[in-house]
């Protein structure tokens, strides 16, 4: 698991009230017998305890709670720890003093403090960058509360994840906040957590061609598409103009801000987006441009796709699920043929499944690469195949530290007759 291991810095004052806290705590279990030692030490254990690699946040995320993302930066906490044993050093040692003498020497210590740790930026030139633009999306949220009314919902464009996800052309992450800062009445769209369905749906929509991204919106909503020209190389005209040239206005406005929004029309009583749509899943290889075409989707359990030249793979450890999704039609099963090669690290078995039904059993050696090709019986919309190992996964050489057990490659569905 990827982490930044090194910890925050913690100031003069808490380097120093770090080093007194460890030399006191180990004296007073030194002591014979041994004496308590201070709380601050038990919440600095407890803080490596959760933070350190391999702890209990590494645990968790094996688990599959990776919640808890970057975890030095619970250094701050450490920071608070050894302040309160520090300060409460000084209160025993300057009991007898008079008031000033505490007031004083604790007014000292927190502007040294904040002197010292705080970075030597110029906030000014920063301030003076910053405020047109700023001023230009306030003056632009404002303009859509007037225009779309308190409480529309925007879908903002290119769609992002949260929290981070990398720049696209020169649009950062957090770009998509700015609207939320600026109004407390509209709206928007970003936020959802990578991997999530929420995400998995608007990666969807926006894949679609602009007529149905238009009634996807409008089903669940939206009265507006907010474009970060930032994020496009030709700053949003091909996408404004696919929109506009399915009678959806442009609403033009002077605000200087680096954004375009077209003008939806929201369905007067809008439906929640199905999230449990086979089709938010990520796409096995490329997705489909046409959300009515068949798909292949890697449901759980796949490592991202791999590849090399025109040969296309993932890796499983113990189960992978792939998804099948098939137009309704006018029968209610339909015939179609899967192929694929299979692969394991070490010598094993693979089966898979459909409902429950074993419907290829794969006994294969290292280094074997065994094309396949089978019937298989869909319904319309959503069906799904389950791939199983088994024996045990293992460690590939070279440092990999993907666990690994078999491997699905050039993965094809095939349509055949339809039938009955």
């Amino acid at each position: 698991m990827l982490g930044e291991f090194a910890p925050g810095y913690l100031g003069v004052v808490g380097i120093i009230g770090l080093a007194g806290l460890l030399i006191h705590t180990f004296r007073r279990l030194a002591a014979r017998p041994a004496r308590p030692v201070p709380d601050a030490a038990l919440g600095l254990a407890l803080i490596v305890a959760f933070a350190a690699a391999g702890s209990i946040n590494s645990l968790l995320a094996l688990g599959g709670l990776d919640i808890f993302r970057a975890s030095r930066r619970i250094s701050i906490l450490v920071n608070i720890w050894v302040l309160f044993f520090l300060l409460g050093r000084f209160q025993l040692q300057l009991r007898s003093s008079a008031r000033w003498v505490t007031v004083g020497l604790a007014a000292v210590i927190t502007i040294f403090g904040w002197w010292e740790q705080t970075p030597r930026m110029r906030l000014n030139k920063y301030r003076d960058a910053i405020a047109p633009k700023w001023e230009a999306v306030q003056k632009l949220t404002r303009q859509l509360e007037q225009d779309l009314g308190a409480g529309a919902m925007i879908f903002q464009l290119p769609v992002r994840q949260f929290p981070e996800a990398g720049p696209i052309q020169h649009m950062i992450d957090y770009e998509h906040f700015q609207p939320f800062l600026a109004d407390s009445s509209l709206h928007f769209s970003y936020g959802p957590l990578g991997r999530s369905r929420e995400l998995g749906w608007q990666q969807f929509v926006t894949r679609m061609p602009a007529a149905d991204l238009i009634a996807h919106l409008e089903a669940s909503g939206f009265s507006a598409i907010w474009i970060n020209t930032r994020a496009y190389a030709d700053g949003g005209a091909k996408m404004v103009g696919d929109l506009v040239s399915h009678q959806r206005a442009e609403l033009i406005h002077s605000t200087g801000a680096p954004v375009r929004v077209v003008r939806l029309q929201p369905a007067e009583q809008p439906v929640r987006p199905n999230l449990d749509d086979l089709r938010i899943n990520r796409a096995w290889a490329e997705p489909s441009l046409n959300p009515n075409s068949p798909a292949l989707l890697a449901i759980n359990g796949w490592y991202p796709l791999e590849q090399d030249g025109s040969r296309r793979w993932r890796w499983a450890a113990k189960r992978g699920e792939v998804g099948i999704w098939w137009p309704v039609g006018p029968h209610p099963k339909v015939k179609a043929r899967l192929k694929f090669k299979a692969a394991v690290l070490r010598d094993n078995a693979v089966e898979l499944r459909q409902n429950g039904k074993t419907l290829l059993h794969l006994t294969l050696a290292r280094g074997e690469i065994r094309p396949v090709e089978i019937p298989v019986t869909l319904s319309g919309g959503s069906n799904r195949l389950v791939w199983l190992l088994r024996g045990e996964p293992s460690y590939p050489p070279g440092g990999d530290s993907r666990e690994l057990g078999f491997m699905i490659e050039d993965l094809q569905l095939i349509p055949a007759e339809s039938g009955r």
